[in-house]
C-alpha cells in the first residue's frame, strides 16, 4: 500500500509539473555505496537446514539471510513477511522455509530461490513459534492460539486452544503424537504460564501442567523417547513425565537460576542449557556440567541442529556464531556489515571524506576522491542521529541517544566519549555538532539530577571535553538533526523554532510553525533557513528577521495519498545556495530553486523514506540515505548529462585488474537497484567455471536465462564484465515492476540476490 501510494504520488507530481510547463528532470542513476553483507538489526530468529549446511537468520531489518555453515558465505537473501520475522522453521526435507512475522502472517518460501509459495493468515498476533512434524506433513504455529496446518496443501486443519490465549513456545514430541505449548504469562489476566499438552490427531487437550516455582517459561523440549518434557524459565528447570504429568526431577541446583533455553540432545542422556551469556551441556545421570561457551553479550536468538551437534546464536549487533556442543568448539562466526537504514550523513569541510550514520549505531567513512570505503566505526546499538567533522577533517563526531563519540578519521581509532559527568544518574544525548571554528561541540542533553530533569544545550571544549556552558531549553524538539550552529557560529537553532545566542545563552527568537518540524538547514550564507514539516511542506525563513519568506508544497497532497507519505524528513542547501534538496517518506529526492521555490529535478532510487541529505563542499555530489538501506551518491556537476557510472568507482572489496583470483566465489548486488529497465549483475569466480544466471519473478517462475559460458577466475564487477540483463523475459517482453531474483550457478557455487524493478 505504501509503495503504491508512493508511485501514484510520484506520477501525479510528474504529470502536474508537465502540465504547468515546468521542465522537471528525472534522474534514476547514481553511485550506490550500500554495503549489503549481512544484517544490520538485532537477530530475531535462526534455523538450521536439516542437512546442517545452511543457517537461516532473520533480523529486525526485515531480511532473511541464508549462510553457508562451513565457509560463512551468504548464499542468498530472501524476502520475508512485511513485519520483522519472529520465527523460522525448515521443512524436514529442507525444500521450504516457514517464516512467521510480528503481525501474525506466515509465509512459506522456497528455501533455494526465496520464491513465495503460500501465505497463511489466520493469526492476528505475533508468531512466537513454528514447528514441522518429522514427516513434514504438518506445520504448527503459536501466537494467539495454536494453528495446525496441512504443510502440503498449505491449508488450516484446525485451531487448538483459545484464541484469546497467547502461546510463546511450541514443540512436537519426538514421536509426533503430542504437542506441548506454554501459555504466555500475563499478570493482568491472572495467567501464570501453564504448560498444555495436546493430542495431534484429535486436537484434544490431554493435560495442563502447573509449573510450580518456575516463572516465565521460555523454552520446552521433549526427550528423544517422548516420555519426558523439560521446561526452562525464571528460577530454574523442571522435568515432567509426559504420560502422568508428574514431576520427575527439579534439578534443585538451578532453582534460583534464570535459564533461557533447555534442549534435550538426541542421545537422551544430556541437555543443553542456556544460562545468561553461557551455554552448558548437562549429563542427567551424573549431574556433570560442561561449559560450551561464554559470550560478551546475551544472545537474542538460539537454535540447535536436528542431530544436536551444533547451536547457532544470534546477537543484538547482528553477528552470528555457531558452536559444536560435542567438542565445545567454535565452528563459525559471521560478522555482518550491512549499511542498514541511513539516518545521517556529512562531508568533511575539505570535501575529502564522507561519513554516514546508520540505525545499527555505526558510522562509516568513505574517501570521496576515490570513493574507497575507509572504516566502520562502532558506537552503540542505537541510531547515529547526527554526524559532523572537525574543522581540520581529522576527527569525526557521532551522536546518538547515549553519548557523543569521536574517532580519528585516518586510522578509524576511537578517541573519546563525552557522556560522563559525576553526579548524573543518566545523561542522554540527541543531536551534536561542531562549532564553525571547530573549538566547541554542542549537544542536547537530558540531564537527570536529584532536583529533577534539566534539558540543556551543553557546550564542551572539543579537545578536552570540559563543559564551557549549559543553556537551559524546553522539551519536545530534539531528535535527529534538528539542532545546528548558524554559519557564523553565533546562534544555535533548535528545530527551526528556538534560536539561542551562543555567547550569552539567551533566547534570541522564537518561530511558530503551522506543522511539526521534522528537519532543518541553514543556507550557506546564513541569511535563511529551511524547515521541513510533517504535512509535506517546506518553509523558508529569513534568518535575521525570522519572518517567513515562502512555503513550498514539497509533497503533493491527494485524497488517495496517506498522511505518512507527506513527511519531509531531510533538507540540505547546495554550497552556492541556489538549490534546496529535500527528501521524505515517498522515497524521492527533490531539488528546488531557492529564488522561486520551483521544482528543478526529481531523483529516483530509494524505495523507502529518505532521512539523510548532504552536499559536498564543492557542490559536485549530493548524497542521499534511506531507511531501505540504500546510500546513493548523485553527480550534481552542471553540464554533465549523465551521472557517474559504477565503472568509475572502486569499492573496498574490488580488486585491480592484476590482482589474484578471489578466495571465494560471490554474487554481488545488482546495480543500479532499483533499476529501469536494465541492470548489471556483478560476481566473482574463484576458479574457472561455466556460469549461468537465471532470473526469477516474485512467484518463483524463471523468466530469463543468461548463459555466460565458461569464464576464468576473476572479478566481474564493472559494466564491461558483469552480467547484463535488459529487463526482458525469454520472449523479449518487458518485465513488469516488482521484485525479481538473480540466481547464479558457477560450478558447485550457487547464490541468490533480490532485485527491484521500478518503472
Amino acid at each position: 500500500m505504501k509503495a503504491a501510494a508512493f508511485l501514484m504520488s510520484a506520477l501525479a507530481l510528474l504529470v502536474a509539473s508537465s502540465a504547468s510547463g515546468v521542465d522537471v528532470q528525472v534522474y534514476e542513476d547514481a553511485i550506490d555505496l550500500s554495503r549489503n553483507t549481512g544484517h544490520w538489526g538485532s537477530i530475531t530468529a535462526t534455523a538450521f537446514s536439516p542437512d546442517k549446511k545452511t543457517l537461516a537468520t532473520a533480523a529486525y531489518d526485515d531480511s532473511i539471510l541464508l549462510w553457508d555453515v562451513d565457509d560463512g558465505r551468504i548464499r542468498g537473501q530472501l524476502t520475508g513477511p512485511q513485519g520483522y520475522v519472529s520465527a523460522l522453521a525448515y521443512s524436514p526435507d529442507g525444500s521450504e522455509l516457514a517464516a512467521g512475522d510480528s503481525d501474525g502472517t506466515i509465509q512459506i518460501l522456497d528455501a533455494e530461490t526465496g520464491a513465495l509459495k503460500a501465505t497463511l493468515e489466520q493469526h492476528e498476533k505475533r508468531i512466537d513459534s513454528l514447528a514441522y512434524s518429522s514427516d513434514g506433513k504438518t506445520l504448527l504455529s503459536a501466537g494467539d492460539g495454536i494453528m495446525v496446518w496441512d504443510a502440503e496443501k498449505k491449508e488450516l486443519i484446525k485451531s487448538i486452544g483459545e484464541r484469546t490465549i497467547t502461546y510463546r513456545e511450541l514443540t512436537f514430541s519426538s514421536d509426533g503424537s503430542a504437542i506441548a505449548g506454554v501459555l504466555k504469562a500475563d499478570i493482568f489476566v491472572n495467567r501464570t504460564g501453564a504448560i498444555e499438552l495436546w493430542d495431534v490427531d484429535s486436537g484434544a487437550l490431554k493435560r495442563r501442567i502447573d509449573p510450580t516455582h518456575i516463572d516465565n517459561i521460555r523454552s520446552l523440549s521433549f526427550s528423544s523417547d517422548s516420555r519426558t518434557l523439560a521446561a526452562a524459565g525464571f528460577l530454574g528447570i523442571r522435568l515432567w513425565d509426559v504420560e502422568t504429568g508428574a514431576p520427575i526431577n527439579a534439578l534443585e541446583e538451578y532453582s534460583s537460576v534464570s535459564v533461557r533455553k533447555v534442549h534435550f540432545l538426541p542421545d537422551g542422556k544430556r541437555i543443553a542449557l542456556f544460562i545468561g551469556r553461557s551455554i552448558y551441556t548437562l549429563d542427567l545421570n551424573t549431574g556433570e556440567r560442561f561449559l560450551v561457551m561464554t559470550s560478551l553479550m546475551t544472545s537474542t536468538s538460539e537454535s540447535i541442529s536436528l542431530d544436536g551437534e551444533r547451536v547457532a546464536l544470534g546477537f543484538g549487533d547482528a553477528s552470528v556464531q555457531i558452536w559444536n556442543l560435542n567438542d565445545r568448539s567454535l565452528h563459525a562466526a559471521f560478522e555482518c556489515d550491512n549499511t542498514g537504514p541511513v539516518c545521517s550523513a556529512a562531508f568533511s569541510r575539505d570535501g575529502k571524506t564522507l561519513a554516514v550514520g546508520s540505525y545499527d549505531g555505526s558510522v562509516r567513512l568513505w574517501d570521496v576522491p576515490t570513493l574507497r570505503f575507509l572504516h566502520k566505526l562502532w558506537q552503540a546499538p542505537y541510531s547515529n542521529h547526527s554526524i559532523d567533522f572537525s574543522k581540520d577533517g581529522k576527527t569525526v563526531l557521532g551522536a546518538n541517544y547515549t553519548d557523543v563519540a569521536l574517532w580519528d578519521v585516518e586510522t578509524g581509532q576511537f578517541k573519546r566519549a563525552f557522556n560522563v559527568e559525576p553526579g548524573n544518574v543518566e545523561k542522554y544525548v540527541a543531536p551534536a555538532a561542531y562549532s564553525p571554528d571547530g573549538k566547541t561541540i554542542a549537544s542536547i542533553r537530558y540531564v537527570y539530577r536529584d532536583t529533577g530533569v534539566r534539558d540543556v544545550i551543553e557546550l564542551q571544549d572539543a579537545d578536552t571535553g570540559e563543559t564551557i556552558q549549559q543553556i537551559s531549553i524546553g522539551g519536545g524538539f530534539y531528535s535527529r538533526g534538528l539542532m545546528d550552529y548558524s554559519p557564523d557560529g553565533r546562534t544555535i537553532a533548535l528545530a527551526g523554532s528556538l534560536f539561542y545566542n551562543v555567547e550569552t545563552g539567551r533566547l534570541r527568537a522564537t518561530v511558530t510553525h503551522h506543522s511539526i518540524p521534522d528537519c532543518f538547514a541553514y543556507s550557506p550564507d546564513g541569511g535563511a533557513f529551511a524547515v521541513g514539516h510533517r504535512d509535506g511542506t517546506i518553509t523558508i525563513w529569513n534568518a535575521q528577521t525570522y519572518k517567513r519568506i515562502r512555503t513550498i508544497q514539497a509533497h503533493p497532497v491527494y485524497n488517495h495519498a496517506p498522511r505518512y507519505i507527506r513527511y519531509v524528513e531531510a533538507v540540505a542547501y547546495s554550497p552556492d545556495g541556489q538549490t534546496l534538496a529535500s527528501g521524505g517518506d515517498d522515497g524521492l529526492v527533490r531539488l528546488w530553486q531557492t529564488e522561486t521555490g520551483g521544482l528543478k529535478a526529481i531523483l529516483k532510487g530509494h524505495t523507502r523514506w529518505v532521512e539523510a541529505l548532504a552536499y559536498s563542499p564543492d557542490g559536485r555530489y549530493l548524497v542521499s540515505g534511506s531507511y531501505d538501506g540504500t546510500l546513493l551518491l548523485w553527480n550534481m556537476r552542471r553540464g554533465e548529462q549523465t551521472p557517474i557510472q559504477w565503472a568509475d568507482i572502486r569499492l573496498p572489496e574490488e580488486a585491480p585488474e592484476d590482482a589474484n583470483a578471489p578466495a571465494a566465489p560471490a554474487l554481488l548486488q545488482n546495480y543500479p537497484n532499483p533499476f529501469n529497465p536494465e541492470t548489471w549483475i556483478p560476481f566473482d569466480l574463484a576458479e574457472t567455471s561455466a556460469v549461468r544466471i537465471s532470473i526469477y519473478n516474485g512467484a518463483g517462475e524463471m523468466i530469463r536465462k543468461l548463459d555466460l559460458g565458461t569464464m576464468p577466475a576473476g572479478y566481474y564487477r564493472s559494466r564491461q564484465k558483469a552480467a547484463y540483463w535488459d529487463g526482458r523475459n525469454d520472449l523479449g517482453e518487458r518485465a513488469a515492476s516488482g521484485i525479481y531474483f538473480a540466481r547464479i550457478e558457477a560450478g558447485s557455487f550457487t547464490a541468490v540476490r533480490r532485485m527491484f524493478l521500478l518503472k
